[in-house]
This record gives structure tokens, sequence and C-alpha cells, in this order.
């Protein structure tokens, strides 16, 4: 067999860079670049500039596109009892209410 299989051994998983354009994959922000110049050109993007999901993790060049899958895909599943604004996780709420509701805050703090 020219090519023996290991079950000991596997490859390390590669973490992806999704074009939020048109969904495909590449495996270095460096590749993504040079697509997005290529097949996407009319897109505005600031180099170096990643935005991720922090529910998915997928990653965004495109801060638009990043929205839009924020909304759509993963919105945020935590509110503000008091003003109803939305957040994707508990830290960020207790945040928000320390300094947007500081009346408040003896809540958060009692036994």
């Amino acid at each position: 067999d020219p090519f023996p299989q290991s079950s000991s051994q596997s490859l390390p998983e590669v973490k992806m860079v999704h074009c939020s354009s048109c969904s495909l994959k590449f495996s270095s922000n460096v590749e993504l670049q040079k697509h997005m110049k290529i097949e996407h050109p009319k897109i505005t993007t600031r180099p170096g500039v990643l935005y991720k999901c922090v529910k998915c993790g997928l990653k965004f060049i495109d801060e638009l596109k990043w929205r839009e899958h924020l909304n759509k895909e993963c919105p945020p599943d935590v509110w503000c009892a008091f003003c109803s604004k939305k957040f994707y996780s508990k830290a960020e709420l207790q945040s928000h209410c320390m300094k947007d509701h500081p009346n408040i805050r003896n809540l958060y703090n009692r036994k």
C-alpha cells in the first residue's frame, strides 16, 4: 500500500477563515485578502482587521457582512430586563448594567 494509514496519528486541524461574501474558506487571512482584492474589489475592508462571531467563531473582514451574520445566523440571546438591549453573554449584560444602570447595581451584589 503506497499510503499506509496510521490510526494513532491525525493531521492537525487548520482554522479556516471565511469569506463573508461568497462563503469560500481559506487557510490564512493573507489568502482571504488576496481573494477579496480579486473577486470582491468593491467591498471595503480594513487590512488586518477581522470581525469574529463570538457565538460560532466565524471571522469576517467585511464589517457589514459580520453584522448581517450576527443578526441572522447568531443573534444575541441575553437581554437586559431594564432597557431590552441584547447581548451575547451574561458578562456583557452585567458590564452594561453596571455602566448604564448604576442605580440598580445593588441587585447584583445582594446575598
